[in-house]
């Protein structure tokens, strides 16, 4: 939807312990209207579809604010890929990657289970014909 910023997390912990959000224990996939004014000067790794906080997506192919989404999320090993519209846009090994600002803690590269979490931080945000598929 218009103006908001919500996300997706994988491997997440039961306990948000000192961080601000529990999608912040593992890794998330933004879902946000980057075009949106106040998401203007967003740094790459924050917008939609990027690894917040540690890998940018390689294209940007979002449909407008209030229309429907594809989004394909596959964690297999340390390998999480994106795709977006059937776009991939992200593609990495989650044990090499690490913050690309001081503002995130790395999180432990040998982790490979944890919790779904769907996040809502601010705005309207659906989700419809989820599937969840054991690799």
């Amino acid at each position: 939807s218009s103006g908001s910023n919500n996300g997706i997390g994988v491997w997440c912990d039961d306990d948000k312990g000192t961080n601000r959000f529990l999608v912040h224990t593992g890794f998330e996939i933004a879902l946000i209207d980057d075009k949106a004014q106040e998401y203007r000067r967003l740094e790459k790794w924050q917008k939609h579809g990027s690894l917040t906080y540690f890998e940018e997506p390689s294209s940007h192919p979002m449909n407008a604010p209030g229309t429907w989404n594809q989004h394909e999320i596959i964690v297999q090993g340390s390998r999480l890929q994106v795709i977006i519209n059937g776009k991939k846009v992200i593609d990495e090994d989650l044990a090499r990657v690490r913050p690309q600002t001081t503002n995130r803690k790395p999180l432990n590269p040998n982790r490979r289970s944890g919790h779904l979490v769907l996040t809502g931080m601010r705005g309207p945000v659906e989700f419809r014909n989820m599937r969840i598929k054991e690799l």
